[in-house]
C-alpha cells in the first residue's frame, strides 16, 4: 500500500512539472506573437484530447 502512494506521488510530480515546463512555453509563444497565453491554453485544450486529459488530471490532483 506505502508502494503505491509513493509511486502515485512521484507520478504526480512528474506531472506536475511536465505541466510547468508546457505553461512556461505556452507564456513564452504568447509573448513572442504578442497574443495572450490564455488563448493558447484554450486553442489546444479545445483541439487536443489528450492535452485535455491532462488538464483534467491536473486540475483532479490541485483540487485534493
Amino acid at each position: 500500500m506505502f508502494k503505491d502512494a509513493a509511486m502515485n506521488s512521484v507520478e504526480l510530480t512528474l506531472t506536475e512539472r511536465i505541466w510547468n515546463m508546457i505553461l512556461e512555453i505556452v507564456r513564452e509563444i504568447a509573448e513572442c506573437f504578442n497574443i495572450e497565453d490564455e488563448q493558447i491554453l484554450d486553442m489546444l485544450v479545445n483541439r487536443s484530447d489528450k492535452l485535455s486529459h491532462f488538464v483534467e488530471i491536473y486540475q483532479l490532483k490541485q483540487a485534493s
